[in-house]
């Protein structure tokens, strides 16, 4: 704007760096919370709406006493799991700044795995023993409190009584409304969105001098064929792949299937027990990665680098989000519709494969979709409990690039990602 080049040193500033790997934490999440609220919304009654229209709400009315409310429950979850999820954060940190400038990023999970690395397994294991109980001063009142608001702000959205009106006007929104909100909806997603992947891609089809400072810049001449067909190669990513999928199948699946049965038991349910189990099946969320106990479990039972405890292991750590995130859905199903099947004479497995399930199905895509993710990029639990034995797409480039192969070589691995993505 002003004409003159600003040369700051984004990942080598005691200033900016945290400041830096703080906006990727939050563009990280953001995607992912835009699903669960694009989720929440589907699961609203049209009738609803339109009852609101035709007593002449306009869209922001419409939003905020109607939408807003009955959103609670994803905003529980995206509240929840993006603070739990930096405050447990260790990848982004280990990628880019691996604790530096000057221990300025420098975070207790990225201490836990150096303290790991030293062999010191008793020191690493009390460290995550603090770390937990830190995490549970904040998640535990928060949860609590964000959990207390979902019935009240969902009952008194459906419990309100309609106005009667002599004459009846429904509002329709204005179609230059309609236009201005959808150019902002573009502007700000090719900003927040577009402008990374364009500077992936471009990235990816440079050559390596060309690369060696990521721009914006078109590439001389495109070698993004050329850069694919070398980490295909050299990256060991056809076997990855394969891996990937052995691991991730089949643990979405079953952490979907055993996660909503549960959830569907734990949201009609209210009684002190099941209030426990409830909070022993989301501390999957608040509880730090205890991988020095996990690995030596595994061991025990012969399961150690193998796909069989891996699975086992995302099984029991995502379908705590699965339990979370479901529970809030399912209690804005209407009751009555259980109750009429009851009285058909309905079975609970019924009634819950004919019933409940079809009416998850957008909650269900959201979550097969964010546990799917989640599972496709971990790199903290495959780095320690596999252990070399088998190939992941993460956990290939991250060693590769740690490794030295990769090393300034932002072509290649730019490259790498968006293969690793297509999927």
């Amino acid at each position: 704007i002003t004409g003159q080049n600003i040369d700051i040193a984004w990942l080598g500033s005691t200033t900016w760096t945290i400041v830096v790997v703080a906006a990727i934490h939050g563009w990280k999440w953001m995607g992912l919370s835009m699903l669960i609220f694009l989720a929440g919304l589907k699961t609203i009654d049209s009738d609803v709406i339109e009852a609101a229209a035709i007593d002449g709400a306009n869209r922001r009315q419409t939003f905020w006493r109607i939408k807003f409310p009955l959103l609670a429950p994803a905003f529980t979850f995206n509240v929840a799991t993006s603070l739990l999820g930096s405050m447990n954060g260790f990848d982004i940190v280990q990628a880019t700044t691996q604790g530096g400038p000057g221990s300025t990023t420098e975070i207790i999970n990225l201490f836990i795995w150096r303290t790991f690395g030293q062999g010191l397994y008793s020191q690493s294991t009390t460290m995550s023993l603090v770390l937990f109980i830190m995490v549970m001063i904040i998640a535990v009142p928060l949860i609590w409190y964000l959990r207390r608001r979902e019935d009240p702000m969902t009952s008194a959205t459906y419990g309100a009584a309609p106005k009667t009106n002599d004459s009846v006007m429904v509002n329709k929104p204005s179609k230059v409304h309609g236009i201005i909100h959808g150019i902002l909806v573009v502007i700000v997603m090719a900003v927040l969105l577009g402008i990374p992947f364009w500077l992936l891609v471009v990235t990816a089809g440079k050559t390596q001098a060309e690369a060696i400072v990521p721009n914006m810049s078109l590439p001389s001449k495109w070698h993004l064929l050329e850069n694919f067909k070398t980490v295909l190669v050299d990256g060991k990513m056809i076997s990855a792949f394969f891996g990937s999928i052995v691991v991730t199948v089949p643990s979405v699946f079953l952490a979907l299937l055993f996660g909503s049965m549960a959830s569907w038991i734990l949201a009609r349910r209210t009684t002190k027990t099941l209030a426990v189990v409830y909070a022993l099946g989301i501390s999957g969320l608040i509880l730090p990665p205890a991988v020095v106990t996990v690995m030596m479990l595994l061991k025990i039972i012969g399961l150690s680098g193998t796909a069989v405890g891996m699975v086992g292991v995302y099984i029991g750590i995502y379908m705590s989000t699965v339990i979370f995130f479901v529970t809030g859905f399912i209690r804005t199903i209407p009751i009555s519709l259980e109750e009429a099947a009851r009285v058909d004479g309905a079975k609970p497995m019924r009634i819950f494969f004919t019933i409940i399930l079809p009416l998850l199905g957008p909650t269900l895509a959201t979550a097969t979709i964010l546990v799917t993710l989640y599972i496709w990029n971990d790199v903290f639990y495959s780095l320690f409990i596999l252990s070399g034995k088998m190939d992941l797409l993460p956990l290939n480039l991250y060693n590769v690039a740690s490794a030295g192969l990769y090393l300034n070589n932002w072509h290649l691995i730019f490259a790498y990602i968006i293969l690793m993505s297509a999927p």
